[in-house]
C-alpha cells in the first residue's frame, strides 16, 4: 500500500500517475468547496463589522472633519517650501 495523502492510499505497489491525480483532486476538490464557504462566511462577517462600526460612527457626535481644500492648500505651502514641482506628487 503506498500513502498518497492524508486520507488516500492506493494499494498496488505500481502507482499509476492518473491515480494519483485522481486521488489528489477529490481531496483537492473537497477541501476548496469548505475553504470557499468559510472565506465566505468570513466575508460576510467583515461586511457586518464594517456596517456595524458605521452604524456606530453615525450616531456618536463627533468633532467635524478638517475640510480636504485646508489639508489641500496646507500640502501645497509644504511642498512649495521644500522646492517640489507641481507635477510631482511626493518629494524625496
Amino acid at each position: 500500500m503506498k500513502v498518497v495523502g492524508p486520507t488516500c492510499a492506493l494499494k498496488s505497489s505500481k502507482v499509476g500517475g492518473e491515480d494519483v491525480v485522481r486521488c489528489l483532486s477529490d481531496q483537492s476538490l473537497a477541501i476548496s468547496k469548505s475553504s470557499k464557504m468559510e472565506i465566505l462566511q468570513h466575508v460576510i462577517d467583515y461586511i457586518w463589522d464594517l456596517q456595524v462600526e458605521l452604524d456606530t460612527k453615525k450616531n456618536q457626535s463627533s468633532a467635524p472633519r478638517t475640510p480636504l481644500t485646508t489639508l489641500n492648500a496646507e500640502l501645497a505651502s509644504i511642498s512649495v517650501e521644500n522646492g517640489c514641482s507641481d507635477d510631482r506628487i511626493m518629494c524625496r
